[in-house]
């Protein structure tokens, strides 16, 4: 099954809202977090309170705003990555395509026998690897296929420059040669962009319990946008049973 999360994520917040009475505030910005004798007292930038039995805090790749002191900075790294959509195509594309390159690159395939024989025979120092690039193609409900992509490295502390940094067109440019050579599409770009994530040196996915009040879990890396929503389901389902 396959999402847009531009789409669903908006769409799945009225849902929960409309079923739910979920309670969304857009564009309040959490400054501060306490931890009392019955539960968490969360402050935001109009210095308005709102008091919860257990806090949930999804960070995503902001380590400085919240909690700053549980984060191990060392263990932690921060990835940039480029993409780009195409304009509708005729064709369908039954399911997403991922490539050989992506077999090389994700974790889950080291359970495959040929794996290690395979990543033996890579050039660690071709032009792909030196900036994390493996080809996918996933089609949208207009009929535009998103390309991608590539990725880049820093520690917490040299994030900071990833936002200055302009979209780098010669490697977007070699995305699209290699990507037309695996399968024939119209690649007339419609728009380009920069996304940014977090993930852990040491395992798949960071999680803090902060006295059984306060619970986060973020750098799932860059199986965020395939496994976090069914992951999410299991994460929550734990802190509401305890």
């Amino acid at each position: 099954m396959n999402v847009d999360s531009r789409n669903f994520i908006p769409a799945f917040s009225r849902l929960l809202e409309a079923q739910f009475g979920l309670c969304t505030l857009y564009g309040t910005t959490i400054t501060g977090v306490d931890i009392t004798e019955n539960g968490v007292i969360v402050s935001d930038a109009s210095r308005n309170k709102y008091a919860a039995e257990k806090l949930i805090v999804c960070n995503g790749d902001d380590f400085k705003t919240l909690l700053p002191d549980y984060f191990p900075h060392r263990d932690i790294v921060m990835v940039k990555l480029q993409m780009m959509e195409t304009i509708a195509q005729n064709i369908l594309i039954p399911g997403s395509i991922l490539t050989g390159w992506t077999i090389r690159r994700y974790e889950c395939f080291k359970e495959c026998p040929s794996y290690n024989e395979v990543i033996s025979k890579q050039d660690v120092t071709s032009y792909h690897l030196q900036n994390g690039v493996h080809i996918l193609f996933k089609q949208t409900a207009s009929g535009t296929v998103i390309l991608g992509d590539s990725h880049i490295y820093a520690s917490i502390e040299g994030a900071d420059e990833f936002s200055f940094q302009q979209t780098d067109t010669a490697l977007n440019d070699f995305i699209i040669r290699e990507a037309s050579r695996i399968m024939q599409l119209d690649y007339t770009i419609a728009s380009y962009w920069q996304g940014y994530y977090s993930q852990l040196r040491s395992g798949p996915v960071l999680q803090i319990n902060i006295q059984d009040r306060i619970h986060t879990a973020t750098c799932i890396g860059g199986k965020g946008m395939t496994a976090s929503l069914g992951w999410a389901e299991q994460h929550i389902d734990s802190i509401l049973q305890k």
